[in-house]
């Protein structure tokens, strides 16, 4: 193994000293494949009920009451507030005209009167008109327009039915779904088309009214869109008097359950590489155990290792990572990233699957750290091996320590050390080599 002569010692040294504190907790990978508590959390009597990506930042909103009031951001390295928060639960979020919208059972943000529905311009709080009544527990943006969905019968001053749309300046009314006491709990985009769902089932928007997507249900409490299909989960067992087990897809022209269902309710849905993800107060998805969160790939489900507990209430993604809310045993946070496994199949196309997929398949696993490129096709080789010995180690780390700032000079194409492509030897390439440091998966290539 070769060593890090005095100069290159030196210089990793002031790299990671000149960039403070925060370097590894900015710029490592997470640890991959377990699921972690996300700092110290949130905490408080409510768990986490909504999460969306702002600014760069991972915003979560709840009946917490620590380290905000019911509404939190996480800039990747600490927690911080946002403002003085809200008074009462935030139930759903959204980015809308560059600013962050929270609605929800509040009635002050910031300080400020805020009935149910407030943005965050990055600096306070302010109002949406005068707001909306009744709770607002869905937001979509549609057409240029901030739509809430909920147990709403007014917004802006005027009479609305469950349903609101917000135009930058003025509320207004969005049809009548027709759904008498009941109420919309959610809405997604399909095709750019507008779906809301609730107590009652699922409805379209076709531009002047709302069509029933298929028969009434119990209740489709949270709705998601994967591999351009409709996907609702809640607290139904039964479509149609077709089983559907807590969730079901929209195949165009009926509801189908999706792998067996869940035995309990499902609470919470999102996509995280190219994979449905479910979460709530289940213990088996497809009939394999899951405790409250499992992963669908489109034909079977799969647990996400050893699964979180007691409860999952929302779900979501930062960055590389699959974010859960609800509550959990010390905290209301918990991630999951996935170890990149890219695997070289024989006809030397690039597939993301398990190790054990890979095998299945009859493909070369690619490792740690390791990608399919944009266009679908193998990575190279155990990447930060520079010197093709079977072993990312001090030798690794001096070949890029050697050409630093090297490559920009001739890129394009890229130099063999600038292993992130971004046409320069830098902090990032280090980085390449410290997180694959040990062994390749095959030895030499």
């Amino acid at each position: 193994m070769t060593r890090l002569s005095g100069w290159q010692y030196q210089l990793l040294l002031s790299i990671v000293f000149a960039s403070g504190p925060g370097f590894f907790a900015t710029h490592a990978f997470a640890q991959c494949d377990t699921w972690q508590m996300l700092a110290d959390g949130v905490a408080g009597t409510g768990g986490v009920l909504c999460t969306c990506e702002f600014n760069g930042e991972l915003i979560v909103g709840g009946g917490f009451t620590t380290p905000g009031q019911r509404i939190a951001a996480w800039d990747g390295t600490s927690w911080h507030t946002l403002g003085a928060g809200m008074n009462n639960p935030v139930r759903a979020l959204a980015v809308y005209n560059g600013e962050l919208i929270a609605g929800g059972e509040f009635s002050f943000a910031g300080g400020i009167s805020a009935s149910r529905i407030a943005r965050w311009n990055g600096v306070d709080w302010q109002a949406l008109g005068s707001g909306v009544f009744d709770d607002v527990d869905g937001l979509i943006v549609y057409n240029d327009e901030l739509v809430a969905v909920g147990p709403l019968t007014v917004a802006g001053g005027h009479a609305v039915h469950g349903v609101a749309a917000w135009n930058g300046t003025n509320w207004h009314a969005l049809g009548d779904p027709g759904l008498g006491i009941a109420w919309f709990e959610d809405a997604v985009l399909l095709n750019g088309e507008l779906y809301a769902g609730g107590l009652g089932g699922v409805r379209h928007w076709d531009g002047t009214s709302w069509v029933a997507i298929g028969p009434s249900f119990d209740d489709a409490f949270r709705m998601e869109v994967y591999q351009n299909h409709l996907f609702v989960c809640g607290f139904f067992t039964t479509i149609g008097g077709q089983p559907a087990n807590y969730i079901a897809r929209w195949n165009g022209t009926a509801w189908q359950q999706v792998g067996g269902g869940m035995n309990n309710f499902v609470l919470a849905l999102s996509v995280y590489h190219d994979d449905l993800i479910a979460g709530g107060q289940f213990t088996t998805a497809g009939g394999i155990a899951a405790n409250r969160c499992a992963r669908w790939d489109g034909v079977s489900w799969k647990p996400i290792g050893p699964g979180v507990g007691p409860n999952v209430s929302a779900a979501g993604t930062f960055g590389p990572e699959l974010i859960l809310g609800g509550t959990f045993q010390g905290g209301r946070i918990k991630r999951w990233q996935d170890c990149p496994s890219a695997c070289c199949l024989p006809d030397q196309t690039c597939s993301m699957l398990s190790f054990e997929d890979c095998q299945a398949a009859g493909g070369v696993y690619n490792g740690v750290n390791q990608s399919c490129d944009p266009g679908g096709h193998c990575p190279d080789f155990c990447l930060p091996d520079l010197n093709d010995d079977g072993l990312v180690d001090a030798s690794d780390l001096v070949e890029v320590i050697t050409y630093w700032g090297k490559c920009s000079l001739t890129c394009p194409p890229s130099c063999n050390q600038d292993l992130n492509a971004d046409c320069g030897v830098n902090v990032d390439d280090l980085l390449v080599v410290i997180n694959g440091w040990g062994p390749c998966p095959y030895g030499v290539p």
